[in-house]
């Protein structure tokens, strides 16, 4: 049975309590514990406007299948960005502020002209030209719950599809120049390679999640806002790590980007 009004703005606010508190739950109450997706998504929404930052973009999750595996699901979810957690390469960010240190680079686009919602499906054609630039990105993979990966994708969709921080490179102007399902990515960290690979591991390409995202935000009425920022998925696999490493994504001729975890 789907969650009521009330039960959404619980399950909400003991997300933002658990961030006020520096804690994680054992998971949702039976009170509160989203249903299916759309329970999900409706607490992520409601975790956003209780919070009251600004929203600076959106993550897409599990647009590998080695992520869907993981998580055991059978497509992409999308969770919100906030303003203070988008950060610009190269950066520090204290280990101290998240509960897990988890990496993942990807492929992000920033939004030159807003795409608003409407009854017709978007092509990929018309949301690539909807992209001003285009960015190297690592998504810092953080989560309120304990051990978040058994506790189901609607639950980890309603903690914000599991985002801590996205930290973008430089902006590529041309990068339609470059065929992104062929661009290869390294991370390492502290010097040691610890993923690589494709943009062919999103989708097929980082524009069919792209295209995905502004499809899915607007069958929920929901616009991607000119200057907003959308990251992908990731093409390096998911690593952990800690306190004092620093991290490293080289996109090849679309740049690189750098994250300092101090103490």
């Amino acid at each position: 049975m789907p969650l009521g009004p009330t039960q959404v703005i619980e399950a909400a606010r003991l997300l933002l309590n658990a961030r006020g508190d520096f804690r994680r739950l054992r998971g949702f109450p039976e009170s509160c514990r989203p249903q299916d997706m759309d329970d999900a998504y409706l607490i992520q929404k409601a975790f956003a406007e209780e919070w009251e930052l600004p929203v600076a973009g959106f993550k897409i999750g599990c647009t590998a299948r080695e992520q869907q595996k993981m998580l055991g699901v059978s497509g992409p979810f999308y969770g919100r960005v906030f303003a203070p957690f988008l950060r610009a390469s190269p950066t520090e960010l204290s280990a101290g502020a998240f509960q897990m240190l988890g990496l993942e680079a990807e492929f992000a686009f920033r939004i030159k002209a807003a795409i608003k919602p409407r009854r017709a499906p978007y092509t990929r054609k018309e949301i690539e030209k909807k992209v001003g630039a285009l960015h190297p990105a690592i998504e810092l993979v953080d989560s309120r719950l304990e051990d978040w990966i058994t506790q189901g994708p609607e639950s980890i969709v309603a903690d914000n599809g599991a985002n801590g921080a996205l930290v973008i490179g430089k902006p590529v102007r041309e990068w339609r120049k470059h065929d992104l399902a062929k661009a290869r990515v390294s991370l390492a960290v502290d010097g040691k390679k610890v993923g690589s690979g494709t943009g062919k591991k999103v989708l097929g390409h980082p524009l069919e999640a792209l295209t995905w995202l502004a499809n899915a935000l607007s069958a929920a009425g929901t616009a991607l806002a000119r200057d907003q920022i959308v990251t992908t998925g990731t093409v390096t696999g998911f690593n952990l790590t800690q306190a004092g490493s620093t991290a490293r994504a080289d996109f090849g001729p679309l740049g690189e980007v750098e994250v300092t975890f101090t103490d």
